[in-house]
Order: structure tokens, then C-alpha cells, then sequence
């Protein structure tokens, strides 16, 4: 099994990426893919621009369907390929929902508030790009066919 999260927003050649797992992968292994998307190709929204200004590299976004598609032409056997932000953005809110809880009433050191500042802006600008619906979370999952491994 494979799993890949986060990447595909981070690089420019997705179809290489996809070959290399496609190459990894054993007939019947399975390729779990979790990254953020956009809803479509050349969207420049004023959400998506402070997203992909706040993170520390500038995304490289597509969308599902590329993601779909790139995996269709390497045969592989989707099971699901879905928008998954609604689940994704519940996550999100309580964990910091928690995280807040947790710390209720503790002093933290000045360098880690800095940082937890630093953090909940930053989730702060994901979510305000989700919440406008030009940011997403997609999940794919597939599974290798027979007879078509590649490796080594």
C-alpha cells in the first residue's frame, strides 16, 4: 500500500509522481491520495491567493478530476475519488477545538505561543479558503489490476 498526502499540491509533474507509485505499487496494492484541490483549473479567488500566500511554497493546485483522470490512465482500479472537505474541515475545527480545551487555564512559553499564533492564523486563511468553496480536500482510492506491476 501507498500513501500519499500533501504532496501533489507541493510539485509541478503529477503524472511523474503517479507513475512512480503506479510503479511501486503490486498488482492488487492499493494507493491511498489525500491533498488539498481546487474546485477548477484557473481559479485566482481572493481565498485561494491568501491560502497560497500563507503556506510556505506556493501550491501547485489541480483539481480532482486531474487527479481522477491521472490515475485512470494508469488503469488503476478507483474505488473512490471524492470531495471530502466537509469531513476534513469538522476534523480541523476539533482539533483546535481540543487543542484550546487542553490548554485552558496553562501558560505557555512566548516562543511556542509565537508559533501556535503563527499556526492558527495559517489554519485560519485554510479555512476561510475552504469554507469559500475554491479550496478543497479530496480522497482517492484505488487499487492496482493484476498482472501490471512494473517493479523491480
Amino acid at each position: 500500500a501507498i500513501c500519499v498526502r500533501n504532496i501533489f499540491g507541493q510539485i509541478d509533474d503529477k503524472t511523474r509522481l503517479l507513475q512512480q507509485v503506479d510503479r511501486a505499487l503490486r498488482p492488487g496494492g492499493s494507493v491511498l491520495i489525500s491533498d488539498f484541490t481546487i474546485r477548477e483549473n484557473g481559479l485566482s479567488s481572493a481565498a485561494l491567493k491568501a491560502f497560497s500566500a500563507a503556506e510556505d511554497n506556493a501550491p501547485k493546485l489541480c483539481t480532482l478530476e486531474d487527479l481522477q483522470r491521472g490515475c485512470e490512465d494508469l488503469k488503476l482500479d478507483l474505488r473512490v475519488a471524492e470531495d471530502m472537505t466537509p469531513e476534513f474541515r469538522n476534523l480541523v475545527v476539533k482539533g483546535w477545538a481540543n487543542l484550546a480545551e487542553m490548554l485552558q487555564g496553562k501558560s505557555v512559553e512566548p516562543g511556542e505561543a509565537a508559533a501556535l499564533a503563527k499556526e492558527i492564523k495559517l489554519w485560519q486563511i485554510r479555512l476561510a479558503a475552504l469554507d469559500s468553496g475554491d479550496l478543497r480536500v479530496c480522497r482517492i482510492f484505488g487499487l492496482k489490476k493484476s498482472g501490471t506491476w512494473q517493479g523491480s
